[in-house]
């Protein structure tokens, strides 16, 4: 996404037009105004006496006296409506400790290229309805779990079929042929990656890893058991057959009128012509897939480890100034924005390809060429598009995929069956059969059993949100003010725009599929993303520069009976002394930080999912191999049973009319 193209976008620059007014006021001096009252206080000023508050002081530790404080009309009267800038060591303190981590790991979101409208979109989506977001991009993580999970059941635990087995010598020639070519800029053979597609083990890797990928995207649904018959004949059948003479092939997107690069007839050859053979096209496209996913997982580990550096630093920082509120506020910020470093990390599993619209091309072209020349392949569809939008990470409301009721029906085939029978069905084209005895009812829509995934996005966003309005609440004065009421107002427009999104399935499942009805919804959900992904923004910078260093924010009046008053004379050390803070400390920084420990997960999910997508066989299945060791000697699976089936089941049998999915993850 070129830097010019996105500030180019209409939408983003009425967001910034927006910021920008948001900050704007007129300044003002409370060190000099509270001065003034105190002095008139002391004199016995009849103004400054009437604005004395004598009210109940929320926070104070027993048998202390409350200092004086001055009422927020007072406030407002000696000080006027405007806000204190803050000093600039604090704006920077801010920056450097929060505002940049933020925008580094934002950077790092599965943007793509040249697509301003819906980039700005997409972003206002990540940003205005994270729980949402969260809940497709850890169900995407589930499916392509779940498919790694059937190859690895597919041979026996300390298989790996194709595997090189290399020597020392073999690596120390490896790293001397890097080094020499890396210091000497030259190139002593080229470096050769193994073909796929070899052993049957090779073809249903690709084809697991190909429905993953299809997963992300959405399809037409005016032919439901049509497009699934096709998906299973194009991705599980094993058989080869070659193309009729009469049978006219369809026409390729990449052969454009004009000039061809060398890369244009590279990519030609990855799907054959004539003969078609099912299995070689099927090789293909799934190397140019792999070659196409979008790298760059270092960096992103790299954000993900300067946030949680800062945020590290915060805590120590606030926990040595306990009560100074710049610190506090600072904390909050950090904790309040925990669910985003854990979108991010999730993105790496769940990873977009580098120009999903080029891979949409090579997807459609082979199913199109599949239900074309397959001779007994499903030719009674007939939609000109097989595939419609990229949906991947969350990027379209309303998007389920089309692998959950695939994967389904073989897991429930082989739930109670050894190592190894799924592939000897494969070679049989049993896999075929079995998918389609499904119905298709539930091929595009929400299953209960994504409710696991939806609590988890509620739980992360919950508390992350209720950590940083805790900590505000409770740093005098205590109340609900503009700082804890922002994070309320955040948290409760994410929680309307995922019920949304939820009624959307409830009325595309329950009532009518109403392509208006889906169609005002969907207007109203992008409304709320767009105004709390700008609430959002806003709220950052005005903590950030000072704009809610006002009397009414200071006086915390956004619920009648609390707050109401400002106090002038202040310092960390009174607040030490006053008011008891430590409790809300603690209790909002464990419940901030736990949260974060779904990284650990992620990248669990990445280490036991890699081998269906790494490009290069021999590692892929090294990785395999490693991955088996540790579930050997690690997993529990009574606790897994505990935690994650029993729910489950407990859910289907009260709410689902469905069969329950097979247990095919006791395998793990």
């Amino acid at each position: 996404m070129g830097l010019g193209a996105f500030a180019a976008s209409p939408v983003v620059l009425l967001f910034f037009i927006l910021l920008l007014a948001a900050l704007v006021n007129c300044h003002t001096n409370f060190t000099i105004c509270g001065n003034q009252w105190i002095g008139d206080l002391q004199q016995l000023n009849s103004t400054a006496v009437q604005y004395k508050y004598n009210g109940k002081v929320r926070g104070l530790k027993e048998g202390q006296t409350p200092p004086p404080l001055i009422t927020v009309e007072g406030c407002r009267a000696y000080c006027g409506t405007g806000h204190q800038p803050y000093e600039w060591d604090n704006v920077a303190d801010t920056i450097t400790t929060w505002v940049l981590p933020l925008v580094g790991l934002i950077l790092q979101a599965p943007f793509e290229s040249n697509e301003r409208t819906s980039t700005a979109l997409v972003l206002f989506r990540w940003l205005g309805s994270p729980i949402s977001v969260l809940m497709a991009v850890f169900w995407n993580i589930k499916i392509t779990g779940r498919c790694a999970l059937i190859l690895d059941m597919s041979v026996k635990r300390k298989e790996a079929p194709g595997l090189t087995k290399r020597s020392y010598r073999d690596i120390w020639m490896k790293f001397r042929q890097a080094t020499i070519e890396r210091f000497n800029n030259v190139t002593i053979h080229p470096t050769k990656i193994k073909e796929t597609g070899q052993t049957p083990f090779h073809e249903l890797r690709d084809s697991l890893y190909l429905l993953s990928v299809l997963n992300q995207y959405a399809f037409d649904q005016t032919q439901p058991q049509a497009m699934k018959r096709l998906v299973l004949s194009a991705l599980f059948s094993s058989r080869q057959s070659t193309l009729f003479d009469d049978l006219q092939a369809p026409v390729d997107p990449l052969a454009a009128p004009g000039p061809q690069t060398p890369e244009d007839e590279e990519e030609k050859q990855l799907i054959p012509y004539s003969p078609f053979n099912l299995i070689e096209a099927r090789q293909s496209l799934a190397a140019s897939v792999r070659r196409s996913r979008k790298q760059g997982v270092v960096q992103v580990l790299v954000s993900l480890l300067w946030f949680l550096v800062a945020l590290i630093l915060s805590i120590m920082k606030a926990f040595t100034d306990e009560g100074d509120n710049a610190t506090t506020h600072n904390l909050a910020l950090g904790l309040w924005m925990g669910w985003l470093p854990i979108l991010i990390a999730a993105s790496i599993v769940d990873r977009n390809p580098t120009n999903s619209e080029y891979v949409k091309q090579r997807l459609e072209f082979f199913l199109r060429s599949v239900n074309t020349r397959f001779q007994d392949g499903p030719q009674d569809l007939q939609s000109q598009n097989f595939l419609t939008y990229f949906c991947g990470q969350g990027r379209k409301a309303w998007h389920y995929g089309i692998a959950h009721s695939i994967l389904t029906q073989i897991e429930q085939a082989y739930a109670h069956s050894p190592r190894g029978e799924i592939l000897e069905h494969y070679k049989t084209n049993q896999l075929v059969e079995i998918g389609l005895q499904r119905t298709t009812g539930d091929l595009w829509r929400f299953d209960i059993v994504e409710a696991w995934q939806g609590f988890l996005a509620w739980l992360v966003v919950f508390m992350s949100t209720t950590s940083a309005f805790v900590l505000s609440f409770n740093e005098p004065t205590v109340g609900v003010g503009c700082r804890s009421g922002g994070y309320f107002v955040f948290g409760l427009i994410a929680a309307i725009a995922w019920l949304l999104e939820m009624g959307g399935w409830a009325i595309d499942r329950l009532i009518t599929r109403s392509k208006w009805i889906l169609f005002y919804l969907r207007v109203l959900l992008t409304i709320f993303e767009i105004f709390n992904a700008i609430w959002l923004v806003t709220s950052i910078m005005r903590q950030t520069f000072g704009s809610y260093n006002t009397c009414d924010c200071k006086s915390s009046i956004w619920m009648a009976g609390q707050g109401g008053y400002t106090d002038f004379t202040l310092t960390s050390k009174d607040y030490k002394s006053l008011y008891d803070v430590s409790r809300a400390w603690y209790a909002s920084t464990v419940t901030g930080m736990l949260p974060l420990l779904l990284i650990i997960y992620i990248v669990y999910e990445w280490c036991v999912q890699s081998f269906l997508w790494t490009e290069n066989y021999d590692a892929a299945m090294r990785g395999l191999l490693r991955v088996r060791r540790w579930k050997t000697i690690f997993h529990w699976r009574w606790l897994y049973h505990l935690l994650f089936i029993s729910p489950v089941e407990v859910g289907y049998s009260m709410f689902s009319t469905s069969e329950m999915p097979g247990r095919l993850e006791f395998a793990r």
